[in-house]
Formats: structure tokens, sequence, C-alpha cells
């Protein structure tokens, strides 16, 4: 599910989030899980289904947004592994 969001500095990209829903109608609370670093592979999508299950088993929505210019989503990664180690990055 694509999410919009505007960065002054950037303008307007879109971010990839893996959204997943507990069985029922209804409302429900809700998990946002954020991921870590991808070891290497900025491009790497990291859904975690494992996790979010443990959630959605207990009621819980859960969103999986991957942060800007990770997986499929739009703009420049500004925690590229190359500049990890640089605290001016």
């Amino acid at each position: 599910m694509p999410v919009r969001a505007h960065v002054p500095a950037d303008g307007t990209f879109t971010l990839q989030a893996f959204v997943y829903r507990p069985a029922g109608d209804g409302r429900h609370p809700l998990v946002v899980l954020s991921h870590g670093s991808s070891g290497g592979d900025p491009k790497l999508e990291v859904p975690q289904p494992e996790l979010a299950r443990f959630f959605t088993d207990r009621g819980f929505i859960v969103v999986v947004p991957m942060r800007r210019g990770r997986g499929k989503s739009g703009g420049t990664s500004l925690e590229s592994e190359d500049k990890n180690c640089d605290p001016a990055s």
C-alpha cells in the first residue's frame, strides 16, 4: 500500500508499506514496525510477516513502512551503507 509523504527539502515521494490486518471487521489498535538496516542492500524489502502475525493474532493492525530509498520507497536513502560511520551524513 503506498503512503504519500511530503518533505519540504525533497518534494513528494511514495513510501512502500506492508499492511497486515487481523481477522474480522471493526476497529483495531495499530502497531507500526520500523525496520533496521538492510545490511548492505538498501533496496532489500523487510516486510516482517512472522512478527506481524504475532500482533494480528492478538487483534492488532500492523504497518511496516519501508524508509525513504529502501525497498520500493521513493527518494534517496540518507542511511546508505557507506555513510553509516560518517556523522556529517
